[in-house]
């Protein structure tokens, strides 16, 4: 079950600082980059490391600090 965080809630998925970029007011974006980084996974596990690579940079540009994380690891699993 899918849900969208509004006010506080939003500010816990986003380590507590109001304001941040990776966010907007129904946290679309945020969500647009957990798309990627689920996408990403689905590339490796069919073995596209080229397609998982792209998508794993965007999501180090895009993402939030814990989204940055997740794709800096599995980029070093790549590598």
């Amino acid at each position: 079950m899918g849900y969208r965080s509004r006010g506080s809630a939003g500010l816990k998925r986003n380590g507590g600082r109001a304001g941040a970029s990776a966010f907007d007011d129904d946290g679309t974006e945020a969500d647009a980059v957990g798309t990627k980084l689920e996408l990403a996974r689905a590339y490796i596990d069919i073995g596209d490391v080229d397609g998982a690579r792209g998508m794993l940079e965007e999501v180090c540009q895009e993402g939030t600090e814990a989204q940055q994380a997740q794709a800096r690891e599995l980029l070093d699993g790549l590598r």
